[in-house]
């Protein structure tokens, strides 16, 4: 009983309930697939050039920009898990197409705080991208999302409808409204989804689980078992660039504790299909001919009711298809710019 106290203290529980909730979403993240060596991971380049812009309330908003500073700019909006971190590839690609790359951090991401974690966020967050953009002297751009990145560009398409011409999403996905659209996400993505949806009491449990097996160093296990359903994904998270930025990645969105995770799971769970009945810009959604996390004909029966709404397979991609095929996704965004 003694042990039982100072381990619930140890870990700021309150219960044995929270204690065997907090097991089991560690339970989740399994070990690596048999066989796997450790890397030798380079050194991760970092030619993006970082800036603060304050808000009105004077917290931090981090930007950082990637691409020739006389390009086309187009507004980033990063995967969560992923971040702004980019390949050889991806920066050749973008240089290729003279893109100028803005990349805002989502909130509670690295050097940009939380300025509003309540119910009116994604309009807190959008007003504060209308300033930069303002202060940029951009009046209009593209815009480019990845996975659910792309609801804060909704957000800002709703808060300002002329300020954004298109929004092109690589592996986008979709509200989850159904438990037959549930069924067709990979497992280790429903999981958080499901708990965030229908348990909401014990997401933090879950992101706390999942950030202190990445604490204890199994930040390698956790990258691969999350693309075990997706053999092309798994190739590419095990290339050495890819899995250096993805260990980064996790260290950044973690950065600032587990609440930006947490809030960011119940963004993507909530009723943001309410955002695409409100904006009538021109939307791409891409999806890859492999992706086993939002697939391809999913996404595309999800969409059909949105007439500005247009679904396009690419070809040798899953799930990360923003690094396995950067050129066709900027091609896509430069074709309708």
């Amino acid at each position: 009983r003694n042990q039982a106290k100072r381990l619930l203290a140890k870990l700021d529980l309150r219960s044995q309930a929270e204690l065997i909730c907090l097991y089991a979403g560690f339970a989740q993240i399994s070990a690596m697939p048999s066989g796997l060596s450790t890397p030798i991971v380079p050194p991760v380049r970092d030619d993006s050039r970082a800036h603060v812009f304050k808000r009105s309330n004077g917290s931090p908003l981090e930007i950082e920009f990637y691409g020739p500073t006389n390009g086309e700019p187009v507004l980033f909006f990063h995967p969560f898990m992923g971040g702004t971190l980019l390949s050889e590839d991806q920066k050749h690609q973008i240089n290729a197409r003279n893109l100028r790359l803005i990349m805002p951090l989502l909130p509670g991401y690295k050097g940009t705080t939380d300025a509003d974690p309540g119910k009116n966020r994604l309009h807190t967050y959008a007003t504060d991208l209308l300033n930069v953009l303002d202060g940029l002297g951009i009046r209009t751009c593209s815009a480019l999302g990845v996975n659910t990145s792309y609801i804060y560009a909704l957000a800002l398409a709703h808060a300002s409808p002329d300020r954004l011409k298109q929004i092109v999403v690589a592996n986008a996905a979709v509200p989850l409204k159904s438990a037959s659209e549930f069924r067709h996400v990979s497992v280790q993505q429903r999981i958080p989804y499901l708990v965030s949806r229908y348990v909401p009491s014990l997401v933090k449990f879950y992101v706390r689980a999942v950030q202190a097996k990445l604490d204890a160093g199994y930040d390698e296990e956790y990258i691969t078992k999350y693309y075990e359903s997706s053999p092309i994904d798994q190739a590419t998270i095990l290339s050495p660039e890819i899995r250096s930025l993805a260990r980064l990645s996790i260290v950044r969105a973690f950065q600032n504790g587990h609440e930006a995770p947490v809030q960011h799971l119940r963004m993507e769970v909530s009723d943001w299909h309410l955002l695409l009945d409100k904006v009538s810009l021109p939307l791409c959604l891409l999806n890859g001919d492999q992706d086993t996390e939002f697939p391809h004909d999913m996404v595309r029966q999800s969409m059909e009711p949105y007439p500005n709404i247009a679904c396009e397979s690419v070809e040798n991609a899953g799930a990360l298809m923003w690094y396995q095929q950067p050129g066709a996704v900027l091609d896509r965004l430069r074709a309708s710019s």
